[in-house]
This record gives C-alpha cells, structure tokens and sequence, in this order.
C-alpha cells in the first residue's frame, strides 16, 4: 500500500475502498469471482448470491459480538477470563464462522463473560500487574500463562486472537458482499505481522487492556509470524510497557527452556512490582 495509515482498526470497517486501495481490491475480487465457476463446475452446484450476502452478514453478527467480549474484558476492573480459555471459545467458532453453532457459541460466550464481571469473579483475586502475550499461542504449554498469578499476581489478560475477532473481521457490505470479503482478507497478514499497523494496533491494546509488560514471541522458524516485532517492542516500550522477547517456537518446544524463561519474567515482574507500590508525587 502506498500510504498505510497506522489506525487500520478504526478505518477498516467502513471505508475499506478508500483505506485498502482500489487496485488492490479489484485484483482479489476478480481472482475470487474467477473461482466461482470453477467452483460451480467442480461441485455441480450454482454460486448463490443472496445466500452469500446472508452469510457475510452473520459473520459479521458473530465478529461484532466478540467485539463487545474484547470491550467487557478489557474494561472489567480485574481479568475475569484467562486467554487460555479465550482462545479456544473464539478460534473454533472463528473457524466455523457464520454458522448457527458459532453464532450460538458466541452468544454464550458473551453471556459468561458479563456474567464473570457481574459477579465480580476474577482469575486471580490479587491481581496487580497485566501482561498481554504477543504471537501465536505457545501450543504445547498453554499452563504458562496461569504462571505468574500467584507468585506476582500478575495476569495475561491479552491474546491477538479475541480483540482481532471484531478489528480484522468485522467489514461492512456497502452492497458489495464479495469485495467486502476481499477487504477484510486482503491485509490481514500485513495488519498482525508489518509495519506501521502491527506496531500501532499494539500500542492501542495495551493502552485499552491497561497492559504493564508484554511477552513478545519471536519464532525463530517462522520469519514471517516475527516480521514486524522489532517495531511493534520499540513502539511499546515507547508507551511505556516493558517487553520481553521469547526466541522460541509455537509448537516446538525442543528449545523451550521453560525455568530459565520463568526466571526471566520474574525478574522483570519484580522491578514492575517494586515501580508500581511507590506512591506518585
């Protein structure tokens, strides 16, 4: 893009002609609608259109539900719901995505998480310090994040996976169902992974979800999953949000050193701690 505005969450979701560029639109609308009778022939089925359009409509019903779990979650006084029970309630429905099931399943999702915050439950009762976890999921060890609740009580309350339901989904029609689609795929690689909208998008969860540290996974087979990370712990640390990288793999975890990480965090946790107990002038 010629001209990448950073604020791409704000931007995306209406004024997507304008925002991505017409010349990018137009090549992945036509590279879709050529498919459409490839498709048609393979399948001996005929390309309903309406019945897209209803789809495109649900899936939006769905994403823009999550999107009101990211503004409970992020604006609840104490983390009411770890990541690692967010990310299977909102990746296996993303993966079925407009159907009855996910649309249900998001629904309860919902009611679960205002009925947590209703409740005044929380993950961890002396929450004091929030961390947010930057990167795919660490697969193999997903107990890592219940880590540093009782030693620091310090809580990973943000994942890409539940506030990216509602900012990178989320595309109006403008009565134009399959260019809408093409918008909302057309980027959505470059906004998690590039420069200037990884970085930007970072920043402004951190400042939503009151973030103090961020872990930052860096995959050392995965050069594209770590394109942008440079940028996105400049502008962070920028913000005021202290980081740590993890050189480390999502799903390899032969050179997972999960004590020697532990012990890093710790420490940093510790300085944060000691920051946050000085009173302000």
């Amino acid at each position: 893009m010629p001209d990448p505005q950073p604020d791409w969450w704000v931007q995306a979701r209406d004024n997507w002609e304008e925002f991505y560029g017409s010349d990018r639109l137009d090549l992945l609308e036509a590279e879709m609608e050529a498919m459409v009778p490839e498709l048609e022939k393979l399948t001996g089925r005929s390309f309903d259109r309406a019945a897209f359009t209803r789809y495109l409509e649900r899936i939006n019903e769905q994403e823009a539900i999550m999107d009101e779990a990211t503004s409970v979650v992020a604006e609840a006084p104490r983390l009411p719901i770890r990541i690692s029970e967010q990310i299977p309630n909102v990746m296996i429905p993303q993966w079925h995505r407009g159907s009855d099931w996910a649309l249900s399943h998001s629904r309860a999702f919902l009611e679960e998480v205002k009925g947590r915050v209703a409740r005044d439950e929380a993950v961890c009762e002396n929450e004091r310090i929030r961390m947010m976890w930057i990167g795919a999921g660490l697969w193999f060890d997903t107990g890592f994040y219940t880590r540093f609740e009782e030693s620091h009580g310090a809580v990973f309350a943000w994942s890409m996976y539940l506030p990216f339901a509602g900012d990178g989904y989320i595309r109006a029609l403008n009565d134009r169902p399959m260019r809408s689609l093409a918008a909302r795929v057309s980027a959505i690689n470059e906004q998690l992974h590039q420069p200037p909208w990884v970085n930007s998008w970072m920043v402004e969860q951190a400042r939503r979800f009151r973030i103090d540290v961020a872990l930052m996974l860096v995959p050392e087979h995965d050069r594209f999953g770590g394109y942008g990370s440079f940028f996105a712990r400049n502008a962070l640390e920028a913000a005021g949000v202290r980081v740590i990288e993890v050189h480390s793999d999502m799903v390899d975890q032969r050179d997972w050193d999960g004590d020697a990480i532990t012990a890093r965090v710790s420490e940093v946790l510790d300085e944060v701690a000691a920051r946050k107990s000085v009173p302000a002038d």
